[in-house]
């Protein structure tokens, strides 16, 4: 029997518009590649499990959850069935292009000190209407292969759909701990990382869908996006001994300026500003950034009150 290249754990919670389109860009993919997909509908209340199963074709493993047991559990069983060589975290509104495959496993065949390869992507609406492709806010100091640990740590700028993993490297993070529930592409990044290299293709190869839906939005607004980062500052760099004292302090000050803007936007103004003292209380540089102490400063006396001192001083 042929060995399996590429193992997709794949999972769906209420993507009846998308999970069709998501499931044959990865049966379409150029390449002869031995693939398996292994899908999990976490419960849906919608038909994404119905249009799931209506899709036949022997590469496809199709788990229907009776009880909703979150992304992360989900992903932990995809990991133990998994039998490629390289794996690939896929969620139900997730899209790629053709040519994703065969382009990006002969870079991991002559890498084999990479452990995770990412790229840019390409912004979808609703109807799958295509944008201008992203360039990852990678730093400029790091080579096209390096080791973004560091980097990554302060900000996690990588497109969870363009990742593939080298299963070897990903034996460490498994299985996933509850602590970081669905929110897990970061824990699994920054485990690989401590002892493999990152490859960063720079072009896009996979559509990333945006939709009130999407996790990203719902996490800031409940809280989970700060439980999830104080989780992994605690794991990967409070103790850390390969990272000085002034780069923790800088990791810790980096994510929380990210976390105040974040609630800012969400007009969430008094976790914004928890967020921006604790910014300045790990790095005082803040103090002479203009951009940010505009918006602390509104975060005491409010947008209006700001707008009316800024008309009147002309600021």
């Amino acid at each position: 029997m042929k060995q399996t290249d590429v193992s997709f754990i794949f999972t769906c919670y209420n993507f009846e518009k998308y999970i069709a389109e998501a499931l044959h860009s990865i049966l379409n993919q150029h390449g002869n590649y031995e693939i398996e997909i292994i899908v999990f509908d976490d419960n849906s209340t919608d038909n994404s499990a119905k249009i799931i199963s209506q899709i036949i074709d022997k590469r496809i493993t199709f788990i229907h959850n009776q009880v909703n047991i979150g992304a992360s559990a989900c992903i932990n069983k995809g990991f133990e069935m998994a039998k490629g060589k390289y794996i690939c975290r896929f969620d139900g509104d997730d899209k790629w292009k053709p040519e994703f495959l065969e382009t990006v496993i002969p870079i991991m065949e002559q890498n084999p000190d990479v452990g995770l390869l990412f790229g840019n992507y390409m912004p979808m609406d609703i109807n799958s209407n295509n944008f201008a492709a992203q360039k990852i806010n990678r730093p400029t100091h790091l080579q096209t292969k390096d080791n973004d640990f560091k980097d990554i740590l302060k900000k996690y700028y990588i497109n969870a759909p363009t990742i593939i993993f080298r299963k070897e490297a990903l034996q460490a993070a498994f299985p996933i701990p509850q602590k970081f529930g669905n929110f897990a592409d970061w824990y699994l990044s920054l485990t690989v990382l401590k002892n493999w290299k990152s490859y960063y293709l720079d072009t896009a190869l996979a559509y990333y869908r945006i939709h009130e839906s999407n996790n990203h939005r719902r996490a800031i607004r409940n809280g989970t996006d700060e439980k999830i980062t104080e989780t992994l500052l605690e794991e990967f760099a409070k103790y850390n001994q390969s990272l000085s004292d002034l780069e923790k302090q800088d990791i810790y000050a980096s994510n929380y300026y990210r976390l105040a803007f974040k609630y800012l936007g969400e007009n969430m103004e008094e976790d914004g500003k928890k967020y921006f003292k604790k910014t300045l209380q790990h790095n005082k540089k803040y103090l002479f950034d203009i951009y940010f102490m505009r918006f602390f400063i509104i975060t005491y006396i409010g947008k209006e009150k700001y707008e009316k001192l800024k008309r009147l001083f002309k600021i």
